[in-house]
C-alpha cells in the first residue's frame, strides 16, 4: 500500500489546538495528514456577532500563517449579519477556500442565500454542519432535509454536509440522489457502517475525509481503513475529492 497522504477536510483550532505548539506537535507527529482545513474555532457561541465572527477567521488566517504548508481554512459566517458577503469576500481575499456555515441559521432559510450565491459566484465549497438528532435539533440547526432543499435550489452549488447528517443512515439517504453535494463523517462517533453506506449510496467520488479534530484523527481515518477498499477509492477519500471541490485557483497547494 501507497503512503497516505491525508487531507482532513474538517477541523478546528480549539480545545488542546487553541495552542500552536499543540497543533504543531501533532503536526510532527503525523506526517499523513497533510493538510488540515480548520472550520474556525467558532467564537462567540450558536450566534456569534460580527466581532465574533471576524475573530475567529482572523484566528483561521493565524494558523495558516503559521503552518503555511499543512493548514488552510474555511471562512465562517453568521449568515444574518448584514456584513455577511463583505465578510466572506474579504476570507477569500485573504487566502481562505471555501465557505462554512454552523448553527445561527438553517442553510434552507433565505436569509443564508446570499451568502450561498456569493460562494458560488466565487466557485468555492460550502461546509454546511447538517444534523438529525434523536433529542431534537438547535433552533437554527440544519437539518439533512434542509441540506438537500438547498442543493436543489442552488444545483451549480457545491456543498458538502458535515458528519453525514448526524443520523447517517437518515442523512445520507437525504442526499443520495444530488450529485452537487459530498459528505464527510466528522466527529467522535464513528459507528461501523456509515463509510460503507457512503460508498453505496454516493459513490466513491462523493465521500470526503474529515475528523473535527479535536475529535480523535486516527480514530476517524481508521473507520475508512476498515473499509477494504482499493488504493484509488482511499486516495478519493482522503484527498482528492476534496482537491475537487475547490476552485481551481485554490488546487495547486494541495495536490
Amino acid at each position: 500500500m501507497k503512503p497516505l497522504r491525508i487531507i482532513d477536510a474538517h477541523t478546528h483550532q480549539w480545545a488542546v489546538f487553541a495552542d500552536k505548539r499543540a497543533m504543531a506537535r501533532f503536526l510532527d507527529f503525523n506526517p499523513e495528514a497533510a493538510w488540515l482545513v480548520l472550520a474556525s474555532d467558532l467564537q462567540g457561541g450558536y450566534y456569534p456577532n460580527e466581532d465574533e465572527v471576524a475573530a475567529s477567521n482572523s484566528s483561521t488566517l493565524a494558523y495558516m500563517a503559521t503552518f503555511p504548508d499543512r493548514i488552510s481554512g474555511w471562512c465562517y459566517i453568521n449568515p444574518s449579519h448584514r456584513s455577511a458577503v463583505d465578510e466572506f469576500r474579504r476570507g477569500l481575499d485573504a487566502g481562505l477556500i471555501g465557505l462554512k456555515l454552523w448553527v445561527a441559521t438553517r442553510c434552507s432559510e433565505a436569509v443564508t442565500f446570499p451568502i450561498i450565491e456569493a460562494a458560488i459566484e466565487a466557485d468555492v465549497p460550502m461546509l454546511v454542519h447538517t444534523w438529525h438528532k434523536a433529542t431534537g435539533n438547535l433552533p437554527d440547526e440544519s437539518y439533512p432535509m434542509d441540506m438537500a432543499e438547498v442543493a436543489r435550489r442552488y444545483p451549480e452549488g457545491k456543498f458538502l454536509m458535515a458528519h453525514f447528517g448526524g443520523n447517517w443512515e437518515f442523512g445520507l439517504r437525504a442526499i443520495a440522489d444530488l450529485p452537487n453535494v459530498w459528505a464527510d463523517f466528522s466527529g467522535t462517533i464513528n459507528e461501523y457502517g456509515a463509510y460503507e453506506m457512503a460508498v453505496d449510496l454516493l459513490g466513491d467520488t462523493r465521500v470526503v475525509f474529515g475528523s473535527d479534530l479535536s475529535a480523535d484523527f486516527w480514530g476517524n481515518a481508521g473507520r475508512v481503513l476498515q473499509g477494504g477498499w482499493t488504493e484509488e477509492t482511499l486516495d478519493r477519500i482522503f484527498r482528492t475529492n476534496f482537491i475537487d471541490l475547490l476552485a481551481e485557483r485554490d488546487r495547486p497547494k494541495f495536490i
